[in-house]
């Protein structure tokens, strides 16, 4: 089940999307999305966006920071930037959170056209996090993913 915003509050299997593209305008990116849960839950997720040349055409999404603050706007989580493979920027989420009311935030600055594509995946408990050799076979499959979409975004072109 997929959640974007609401009163529901969110469990074990549920998924929080925040999928933004703007095609017609640039600078300011600023979105939240405000989210309750019934339980304490473990949080993973990542953050992908296109992120072409400084100079020439393409998306380019810059100054990407994304935070959960709670319901006092005090920060609880944020991302951790992965790197950039393929043109796609990405960053990840691990961690947890308490049973309560939350606001995920994403803010950066559309120099060109805007892409920025979260998915945040909730277990019903806590996790350990993990140690620095998970994160380094977390960015491999995201720098894989990053390579598989920009193979499928050149089929598509021819």
């Amino acid at each position: 089940m997929v959640y974007c915003f609401g009163s529901v509050p969110l469990g074990n299997g549920d998924t929080l999307v925040l999928n933004s593209l703007v095609t017609s305008e640039t600078g300011s990116l600023s979105q939240s999305i405000t989210f309750t849960f019934a339980a304490d839950v473990a949080v993973s997720g990542d953050a992908a966006r296109t992120l072409s040349a400084a100079a020439g055409p393409g998306p380019r999404l810059i100054g990407v920071n994304i935070d959960v603050l709670d319901a006092s706007n005090a920060l609880v989580m944020s991302d951790t930037f992965e790197g950039v493979l393929a043109g796609t920027a990405q960053s990840s989420f691990l961690g947890n959170l308490a049973a309560g009311t939350y606001r995920l935030v994403a803010t950066g600055n559309g120099v060109r056209d805007a892409s920025l594509d979260l998915a945040l995946s909730f277990v019903g408990s806590t996790v350990d996090v993990p140690e620095p050799e998970t994160w380094a076979l977390t960015m491999l499959g995201l720098g894989a993913r990053g390579m598989a979409a920009r193979r499928r975004k050149g089929r598509a072109a021819r």
